[in-house]
């Protein structure tokens, strides 16, 4: 497909939703868990603007492993997610003045080797809340496409997919007293996500654009909607495949949304754009995004947008970072086979000379651990190029780390971040979310600071993260 009539398609689809924007007085919300003999954690969490924990990470604004009341001060709509042990996280659309109870409930359709568990709401506009846990037990989303897979099959099956999805949420509008703004959210959230998935085979190197036909991006509309996590995502896949090569052409893009957009789809996608060429951390367009960043504020007043922008600059400028030395003494790690309890100093000086690929997590991350059990062609591609591959627990129970890391047969090159919570490490790196990844070269500076996932679908983009980020002496192949 000729890019210009790809770019022309995706860029006047930028469509403003009907989301609530008028004003609504401050209330509070409450979400109450009732009481059962269970202590699943149960994880409520704020997901960035701009889907990108990397540099703009969420909140968590409750890790419930009791009863407390999670109580939430919003004016307007806002989307949470949430996730008990060892479950995804669904999305939950929150108004003010909204009062739930939720139950923890076990998926008895999940005959795994895990406890999936899922929640279950009651109370004012509780079907605002149940939607997402029911669309994806029902329904979810699969990619099947693998390297060398045809395209057009993979967008039938996606194709067919969306339209199950979209069905779901006219059932449910038809069966649940739900808001204007639910709906819209809801619309836009499946219409990105479709064409999210679209770009994934592209996104992850499977295929390139010299594979996708004329008609494959010809159904596809990107819907403005700040509570859709898609629309982030799909925003961020078309930046990245906006050229054959992004990194030689950052004026050319950031100059072509300057001209050809305007109000808040031109903030949000400068903002982005910003955002994305800061996340790789590439020095070849080192002036260019410095200046962008200097004069960004012509064109975006956001101050959410402005605060995302200056983050971008600050994480950008964090390559080639060491670990300053009042983290490398005050951090203490605990070793999975010696039990000791060593200074990251320490740690590090057992991989002198090494390249560094850093995995923080814990027993209680679901995504964290499937990442792991997901991570084989990884760890072999870590290896002959001479990487080490070393996990961080920040588990607050021993027995739960331990116990996991056998469980995943993952003891080699394993520590315990010793009282996590307050470690000079975690507040160096802002850890406010994991799974979280870092690569390091042989001297030990950073070179990036938030890394891909080693997960296989992430395989490509890691790779790549790895021959930009380390010189060409730094690896074998």
């Amino acid at each position: 497909m000729n890019p210009t009539t790809l770019k022309f398609l995706l860029l006047i689809a930028f469509l403003l939703s009907g989301c609530d924007i008028s004003v609504i007085a401050e209330n509070n919300v409450f979400i109450k868990r009732i009481p059962s003999n269970d202590f699943i954690k149960v994880i409520f969490f704020e997901p960035s603007v701009f889907g990108d924990n990397r540099i703009y990470e969420g909140k968590v604004i409750s890790q419930n492993n009791g009863f407390d009341d999670i109580i939430i001060k919003l004016r307007y709509p806002k989307v949470y997610e949430f996730a008990p042990q060892n479950s995804i996280f669904n999305p939950i659309y929150v108004t003010p003045g909204d009062s739930v109870t939720y139950c923890v409930k076990r998926d008895e359709s999940k005959n795994g080797e895990r406890d999936i568990y899922y929640l279950e709401f009651s109370g004012k506009n509780a079907a605002h809340y149940n939607y997402g846990t029911l669309l994806n037990k029902k329904l979810g989303w699969s990619f099947f496409f693998k390297q060398g897979d045809s395209l057009e099959e993979y967008k039938q099956t996606t194709s067919a997919q969306y339209s199950a999805h979209m069905n779901f949420l006219s059932d449910y509008i038809k069966k649940h007293s739900v808001s204007d703004g639910f709906i819209h959210w809801a619309e836009a959230d499946i219409k990105n996500e479709y064409v999210f998935r679209l770009f994934l085979p592209l996104s992850l190197g499977y295929a390139t654009m010299g594979d996708v036909s004329e008609n494959y991006f010809s159904d596809i509309k990107i819907v403005a909607n700040d509570l859709s996590k898609y629309y982030a995502l799909a925003t961020k896949s078309y930046i990245q495949l906006y050229t054959a090569d992004i990194f030689s052409n950052f004026s050319k893009i950031y100059a072509d949304f300057i001209h050809n957009e305007s109000g808040k789809n031109r903030a949000y996608l400068l903002s982005s754009a910003i955002g994305i060429f800061a996340e790789k951390q590439n020095r070849i367009y080192f002036n260019e995004l410095l200046q962008a960043i200097k004069g960004v504020s012509e064109y975006v007043s956001d101050s959410m947008y402005l605060d995302y922008i200056n983050r971008s600059k600050k994480f950008y400028l964090s390559i080639d970072e060491q670990f300053p030395d009042s983290v490398l003494m005050n951090s203490f790690l605990i070793s999975y086979d010696k039990n000791e309890k060593i200074s990251l100093k320490e740690v590090l000086e057992m991989y002198k000379d090494k390249a560094l690929y850093l995995d923080f997590w814990a027993s209680w991350c679901a995504p964290c651990r499937k990442d792991i059990s997901n991570s084989q062609e990884t760890k072999k591609y870590l290896s002959e190029n001479q990487i080490e591959y070393l996990y961080i627990s920040i588990d607050n129970n021993e027995n739960d780390w331990r116990n996991a890391s056998k469980k995943d047969k993952i003891g080699q090159n394993q520590f315990l971040l010793y009282d996590s919570k307050n470690s000079p490490l975690t507040c160096y790196l802002e850890m406010k979310y994991i799974p979280r990844y870092l690569l390091f070269n042989r001297e030990h500076r950073i070179k990036d600071f938030a890394a891909p996932s080693p997960s296989i679908e992430n395989f490509n983009v890691l790779k790549e993260s790895i021959k930009m980020n380390l010189e060409s002496n730094e690896i074998l192949k």
